[in-house]
């Protein structure tokens, strides 16, 4: 068995990571769906054109910065997507920050949340 490894994006700039991993029998998981760093903001249509978005996909967000997952409102609704759960809460909270909806798709139901925290010596 040979899985087919393809970098659309991240490895000659920083951030809007985004790798496919495919097995031979079709099954794809999709490593990160990154908005580039460079991104102006409101730009939309960033996802690569070559990422097919025609076939299922799995989405795996590795960490919870933009670069690894400001895309996944991009991809089709139907593509589950998966991170841990303490990502799916700073994610939440990045949506909220940021005025951007947190993820709430899939098998990750992240919604953005106030924090409000302080630090004392």
């Amino acid at each position: 068995m040979t899985l087919t490894l393809t970098v659309y994006r991240g490895t000659q700039q920083i951030g809007g990571s985004c790798i496919e991993i495919a097995h031979p029998d079709g099954d794809r998981l999709i490593l990160d769906a990154g908005r580039p760093l460079d991104a102006p903001e409101g730009a939309t249509g960033l996802v690569p054109a070559s990422l097919d978005r025609t076939r299922p996909a799995t989405v795996l967000i590795s960490h919870p910065h933009q670069d690894h997952w400001g895309l996944v409102e991009e991809l089709p609704p139907t593509w589950p997507i998966w991170t841990g759960s303490g990502s799916a809460k700073l994610i939440a909270v990045t949506g909220d920050i940021t005025r951007r909806p947190g993820l709430n798709r899939g098998d990750v139901d992240a919604r953005p949340l106030l924090v409000v925290a302080a630090i004392t010596k």
